[in-house]
């Protein structure tokens, strides 16, 4: 009765199932298919494939079982087991059916973090990818982006933002106010009980036992604590359910008891630059791993041949001084740069990106800001304040700084050059293929044009 159905159509309808999962009342209680080490309801099998061949689900239900069954076999499908699975098996321990080992290789509680700008968004879409489908380093940027679209479309990525006012009822669960209408006492409003946003993929998860991810962007603007109340301690994957010390717990509001369930990671993006992770709490820093992602200044190689700018070295030497005199929480990431394609986009960003974060980053300390821009004046402007009347001459220089409204054309290669030189003409070169040489008292680059451009 499915002759219209090739082994083909079976092979494309578990390739679907495995991306999407299994609907509760669609999981055998009797008969599984076992593809691979996983386990799938064969009616729903041939469900799915009736779809694809036909482009909607069969009108007319028809029975499993036997028919089933022998239809698969002939088709070469025949390891049919009676083993009640239910559909892909919900993960009482990691290694079960339900996972290859090509996706189990991430914890299932992550955090993320680095300074601004070093692709953490990127990375989370990315690993979110990696986790639901498998690693695969062919992967390339807009194929990452489509199936991250996919996967929040099906329900299986949730995305929040933390945030200072951020609490326990809309990460959770909290009440409502719901109006009601009776005759006897008239029109009012009650509180009931409703899901956040972690319990909402939490059911997700329960009901269809493949990988979902929960994201979780900016974790450390909250009291992550507070947010999670309760539910920290069934974080940990010795206490998920169906693992050995599995743990549930009693949600306040609507009194259900409540496991997480193995099949739902947590992934979190944090910030350093507002937020150094020693200020973590201890609990929290315990349940997460945490992966460190740095500013990747290769990543702007191609940058040069559009942009005039060397912006590889110029990102390496913002970075060495900005370690130096403050910390590695603060350096100035990759992804700045990336939408770089003229020397105009360039001056832009610095104008209104970098400068601006820099003068964040050193409290208006505009000396550090300058130290880490280079000497001279290419970026930054200063001029001596006179003192105002009634305000004695006798006090320290003032200074106003502004930020140049254009940049010299050397602007860039005086960034970096060593901000210790001393240079004694205004002309700066700079490139890998020179290198200074001293000759008695002069110096000059080897290589270079004019063989005399940079002298101290």
């Amino acid at each position: 009765m499915f002759d219209y159905i090739k082994r083909a159509n079976i092979q494309d309808a578990i390739k679907q199932i495995d991306e999407q999962g299994v609907p509760v009342k669609r999981r055998s209680t009797k008969y599984c298919l076992v593809e691979n080490e996983r386990h799938y309801p064969p009616k729903y099998v041939i469900r799915v494939a009736h779809k694809i061949v036909k482009g909607e689900p069969p009108r007319k239900g028809y029975s499993g079982g036997k028919p089933t069954n022998n239809f698969l076999k002939s088709l070469d499908f025949n390891n049919i087991q009676e083993c009640g699975c239910g559909g892909i098996q919900r993960p009482n321990i990691v290694q079960t059916s339900l996972y290859s080992e090509k996706i189990v290789q991430y914890s299932l509680n992550t955090i993320l973090f680095g300074p601004p700008g070093t692709g953490k968004t990127y990375a989370t879409r990315e690993r979110c990818v990696n986790i639901c489908f498998g690693k695969n380093e062919e992967r390339k940027r807009e194929e990452i982006k489509g199936k991250y679209r996919d996967l929040v479309q099906n329900g299986r990525v949730e995305f929040v933002t933390f945030h200072q006012s951020y609490g326990y009822e809309e990460f959770v669960e909290g009440l409502r106010p719901e109006t009601k209408s009776n005759e006897n006492a008239g029109s009012g409003f009650r509180l009931v009980p409703r899901e956040g946003v972690l319990l909402r993929i939490a059911n997700r998860a329960h009901q269809n036992a493949i990988p979902h991810v929960l994201v979780i962007d900016e974790i450390n603007r909250a009291n992550i604590s507070k947010v999670l109340g309760e539910l920290i301690t069934i974080l940990e994957d010795d206490k998920r359910e169906g693992a050995d010390n599995e743990i549930g717990v009693t949600l306040p509001y609507s009194e259900k008891k409540f496991m997480l369930p193995r099949n739902l990671y947590i992934l979190g993006t944090m910030n350093t630059a507002d937020r150094s992770i020693t200020q973590i709490d201890t609990a929290i820093r315990r349940r997460f791993d945490f992966e460190e992602l740095q500013p990747q200044p290769n990543l702007l190689a191609d940058k040069k041949e559009k942009t005039g700018v060397d912006l590889e070295v110029v990102l390496h030497k913002i970075n060495e001084r900005i370690e130096y005199l403050l910390d590695r929480d603060h350096l100035i990431g990759h992804a700045w740069f990336m939408t770089a394609e003229s020397r105009a986009d360039v001056d832009k960003i610095m104008q209104n990106k970098i400068i601006p974060l820099l003068d964040q980053y050193f409290y208006e300390d505009w000396n550090k800001v300058k130290a880490v821009l280079g000497k001279g004046d290419s970026f930054l402007k200063r001029e001596e304040l006179k003192p105002p009347a009634g305000i004695a001459e006798n006090f320290e220089k003032r200074y106003s700084w502004q930020v140049q409204e254009k940049f010299p054309d050397d602007a860039y290669d005086r960034l970096i050059v060593d901000s210790n030189s001393t240079v004694s003409n205004s002309q700066w070169v700079w490139d890998q293929v020179f290198w200074p040489v001293r000759n008695g008292t002069s110096c000059w680059l080897k290589n270079s044009p004019t063989r005399r451009e940079l002298c101290w």
